[in-house]
């Protein structure tokens, strides 16, 4: 390929890579990205020559002057300055991509393009960052690189005002010569260096986490049925989306066969609307702080004050790692006691502030602008049916808002729970007959009929006889209310798709669901589901698709980035630096059949050493290539090496940094005649090595000039090579 073309393909791949990495932010809206993506591919096809783009010119500086007041404007009525900043920088470099004229205009591209890879930084945490990071660092080498040559190319002739190349410098740009496969195979190996040695950065650089940037908001999942009200009908809207809201870390076998992941409860119904009564949205209750625990609820079975070894060695642990959603909600199996946060800075926890609610919530004070990860404990055992029928009729006056009912009911409602309940001799018996009489008679169907004026629950028992998971959660809690039985709604996730990869639980915005909680006298409350246990069961993975399996793993490589990248903090270096101590300490003090521990340090180690050989070959590989780029194994690189060997024994060695130009403009101060010898070297050796200039007597008496100068000579052999 032609080296001007080359050299602009590798720079529109690098600069792609680097708004991938910003528009790849959920920050970022579509709009933006596919508009930014349609004009990078406009500006390939534009002549950058063009004498039209010379007359708008000035229109491009308009804009930006435009673009910027509306940003500012944006900013000073509390939009985002980092999205701005974001907005602006795609401007210039898209601006920079259509006049790409000389080395100076692919300089400033490249500046513009580092500039977005540390934006992203902020905005996009995503493993999606970590690909087009590793991508821009290799095409980068290769791009900067070709940057260097093109420079020097450029500097050899005397490029136009308005920067089309011409003479000389148009045939080196379409020389196919110019660069081989040593040269990307020894810039891969300097990027694989530069590489490793970012990572052994990360590792070891020590972690401050002063979360400068970590405040700048992120639109979260819209999720249903988790604000203060919740309308019939729309769980089913969303009953096929696949897009993961949390993934859960626990112990598969220790989970039921159906886990319910609680979320909001709600206590009044009307209208075909479940909401929480205002005096309970006011409402919040404190939690119990023990070593590092917020005890929230007690569970059945558990001891009234139960101490915190007690739940972490008796209690379900999940590790969760919760998506932003558009709610305060904070979600875990039923029924949760306690959370924990992880061991991080103070700052990274004031992120995550947890309250509980009267209707055994738990919450976070403010909506959350990223992701959340914290530990939850939960009691997954259901309480014995003989325990449950010995409880007793509850009629407290605090309780009676969990019996309401719509003044329109239908009376048949009435009666349908009263013909199912009556020959029930308790609670706990009444409650079964309900939820067996739903789960047998009604289907589980996402499609559903309403006619207007017409109250859901009653339509749904008495005509459609089918509905989701809401519906049957209703209907059930307004059959035992009107029998005198407390009931509430809630609304969370169900079941899940095991991860084989990751070894976790993914809760897809598909998965959610409702389900009653009915108040026992002994026990407290009690969680029942009167949805057919088909549609909520937990999904294994031998039940997938081959092309679920791919999605399975991706999610499995992204968490393991959220965990090792995302979050990596100086805990985690603490962690690691003490575990490189622990196995020194215990390799020096082995004794006998004593042998160290190295099973917390034998990957740490395996990883610094392997960071370390790469950084090593790659400096090796790239100082071999900077010599070979002086002295190639050519008639032109002999001719040139002879002159800079003579110019070396006279007091003027050649630094590898200096190309040939700035290295006659080094000699310059010095000696003035030969510098303008030195200078007619180095356009000789340049026409001679890229532009394939077969005719090889001007290097020859360029060289022979330098070596009459410098033996007193320089008068005659000059008027010779000018001859």
């Amino acid at each position: 390929m032609q080296f001007g073309r080359l050299h602009q393909l590798l720079s529109y791949a690098m600069t792609l890579c680097a708004i991938g990495a910003l528009v790849l932010s959920p920050d970022i809206s579509l709009l933006t990205s596919i508009g930014a993506l349609l004009l990078v591919i406009a500006s390939w096809f534009v002549d950058p020559y063009a004498p039209l783009l010379l007359r708008i010119k000035h229109a491009w500086t308009v804009a930006a002057v435009l673009l910027s007041l509306l940003l500012v404007f944006d900013v000073a009525n509390g939009g985002s300055v980092i999205q701005a900043a974001v907005h602006f920088l795609l401007y210039i470099v898209i601006n920079k991509l259509f006049y790409r004229r000389t080395a100076r205009d692919y300089l400033q591209l490249y500046v513009v393009a580092l500039l977005m890879i540390i934006a992203a930084t902020t905005l996009n945490p995503d493993i999606a960052f970590g690909i087009c990071l590793v991508l821009y660092t290799l095409l980068a080498t290769w791009a900067m690189t070709m940057l260097h040559l093109r420079a020097c190319l450029e500097e050899q002739q005397d490029t136009p005002r308005d920067g089309v190349p011409e003479g000389r410098l148009q045939q080196l740009l379409q020389s196919r010569g110019v660069l081989g496969r040593r040269f990307f195979w020894r810039s891969s190996a300097l990027s694989a260096a530069i590489i490793g040695a970012a990572i052994a950065f990360f590792i070891f650089f020590p972690r401050i986490g002063f979360g400068l940037f970590g405040g700048h908001s992120r639109l979260g999942l819209a999720m249903v049925g988790f604000s203060d009200e919740v309308q019939l009908g729309h769980h089913g809207t969303i009953r096929d989306n696949p897009r993961v809201v949390m993934r859960v870390i626990t112990e598969r076998d220790k989970l039921p066969r159906k886990p319910l992941w609680r979320g909001s409860a709600y206590d009044r119904y009307a209208d075909g609307r479940w909401s929480q009564s205002a005096e309970l949205r006011r409402w919040t209750v404190a939690l119990r702080q023990k070593d590092r625990l917020f005890i929230a609820n007690h569970a059945p079975g558990l001891p009234l004050r139960a101490s915190p070894n007690y739940i972490r060695r008796n209690l379900l642990k999940q590790d969760i790692y919760l998506e932003p959603i558009e709610s305060t909600i904070l979600f875990a199996a039923d029924r949760p006691v306690a959370l924990e946060l992880p061991r991080q800075l103070r700052v990274q926890r004031q992120r995550l502030k947890i309250r509980g609610a009267p209707l055994a919530e738990l919450r976070s004070a403010t909506r959350r602008s990223a992701g959340s990860r914290y530990l939850a404990y939960s009691s997954v055992t259901q309480p014995n049916p003989q325990t449950l029928r010995q409880a007793v009729a509850l009629k407290r006056r605090r309780l009676q808002r969990f019996v309401q009912l719509p003044a329109d009911l239908p009376r048949r409602v009435h009666a349908l729970a009263e013909r199912l309940t009556k020959d029930r001799p308790t609670l706990y018996d009444k409650v079964v007959a309900v939820q067996r009489y739903l789960q047998q008679r009604y289907r589980y169907t996402t499609t559903l009929k309403h006619r207007e004026g017409r109250e859901p629950i009653d339509e749904f028992l008495f005509e459609t006889r089918a509905g989701h998971c809401e519906y049957f959660a209703s209907a059930m809690a307004l059959l035992l209310r009107s029998q005198g039985i407390h009931t509430r709604v809630v609304n969370g996730f169900a079941g899940g798709k095991w991860n084989d990869y990751g070894q976790f639980l993914a809760i897809r915005q598909g998965d959610a669901h409702a389900w009653i909680e009915v108040l026992f006298s002994n026990v407290g409350w009690v969680a029942f589901d009167p949805t057919p246990t088909a549609s909520t069961a937990l999904q294994q993975a031998t039940t997938i698709s081959f092309a679920e399996r791919v999605s399975q793993l991706i999610d499995a490589i992204r968490l393991r980035w959220f965990h090792y990248v995302v979050e990596y903090d100086l805990g985690k270096q603490v962690a690691i630096g003490r575990s490189f101590l622990k196995a020194f300490r215990s390799k020096r003090t082995a004794t006998g059949s004593q042998s160290p521990d190295r099973g917390s340090w034998r990957w740490p180690s395996i990883a610094a050493l392997a960071i370390g050989l790469v950084a090593l070959v790659g400096l090796l590989v790239w100082r071999r290539r900077r010599s070979a780029m002086v002295v190639p194994k050519t008639l032109a690189g002999r001719l040139y090496q002879r002159a800079l060997s003579r110019l070396a024994r006279a007091g003027f060695s050649k630094p590898a940094s200096l190309t040939a130009r700035e290295f006659a403009r080094s000699i310059g101060t010095a000696r003035s005649e030969l510098a303008a010898l030195v200078d007619n070297l180095a356009t000789a050796y340049y026409l001679a090595r890229y532009a394939k200039v077969e005719d090889h007597v001007p290097l020859q008496r360029a060289v022979e000039a330098i070596e009459g100068a410098l033996s007193g000579n320089a008068r005659a052999v000059t008027a010779k090579a000018k001859g």
